[in-house]
């Protein structure tokens, strides 16, 4: 796992957790560009309070996540973040006001 200035750059296949979830380090507050991507053996993802953005790509190709758990202060999802997503079933956002690209296209 790699972090740069508080913000998640890049994870591995050996870092996601035996169950499929993602245990993030405290102190993150975005998830950088392409950070996730191709992670096939991510399953659910619940981002935690204190991050404010999800880059570009940042999911792309994570063919089995399933869920994602966005928190409140979320104010910008860049575009491509969660595409190629196929297996998506719930998507759990809250009332918030947010800047979505194209993020949800799959």
């Amino acid at each position: 796992m790699r972090v740069k200035n508080g913000v998640l750059v890049g994870v591995t296949y050996e870092d996601i957790n035996s169950d499929g979830s993602f245990t993030f380090p405290s102190g993150i507050t975005g998830i950088g560009s392409g950070a996730f991507n191709w992670c096939s053996n991510l399953k659910e993802i619940k981002i935690p309070e204190g991050v404010t953005s999800i880059g570009n790509g940042a999911f792309e190709y994570c063919r089995n996540l399933e869920r994602i758990e966005i928190p409140e202060g979320v104010t910008n999802i860049g575009n491509d973040a969660f595409t190629g997503c196929i297996s998506l079933a719930s998507i759990k956002i809250p009332n918030i006001r947010c800047c979505i690209g194209n993020g949800f296209t799959y």
